[in-house]
């Protein structure tokens, strides 16, 4: 897990150092920088937490991974209604904030069902 996550940071960041550059090659404009930027930090988080959804899946934890879900499909809405109604100098920033704010609510649970796991295996599974 650590080597994923090594590997999916160092792809981000540089792609993020040569944010200029990929915009220039695709002839966008200077202020669509940001933006990237923003997006892929937010496309970072977003596979993270799908690395963490495929761990819950694989525990059976379908409510865990349904709450997750649904977070990020409220929070995405939410903030990217309001960076859309805040101006093009914010655009990106709502898909970032969703996808940062999801990682954090899905590291947080996984690590507490992670650390209850004897429990689930022994007891939650057998109650059915």
């Amino acid at each position: 897990a650590g080597y994923f996550f090594l590997l999916q940071g160092s792809i981000a960041f540089l792609c993020m150092l040569m944010a200029p550059q990929i915009i220039s090659a695709l002839k966008g404009h200077y202020m669509q920088i940001g933006m990237l930027r923003y997006g892929l930090l937010g496309a970072l988080f977003q596979v993270l937490t799908s690395f963490l959804l495929v761990l819950l899946s694989y525990f059976d934890n379908r409510r865990l991974s349904l709450i997750i879900q649904l977070l990020f499909l409220l929070t995405n809405t939410l903030f990217t209604w309001a960076s859309l109604k805040a101006g093009f100098e914010y655009y990106g920033y709502g898909y970032f904030l969703s996808t940062a704010l999801t990682f954090a609510a899905a590291a947080v649970l996984t690590v507490q069902y992670i650390s209850q796991l004897p429990y689930h295996t022994f007891v939650t599974a057998n109650a059915r």
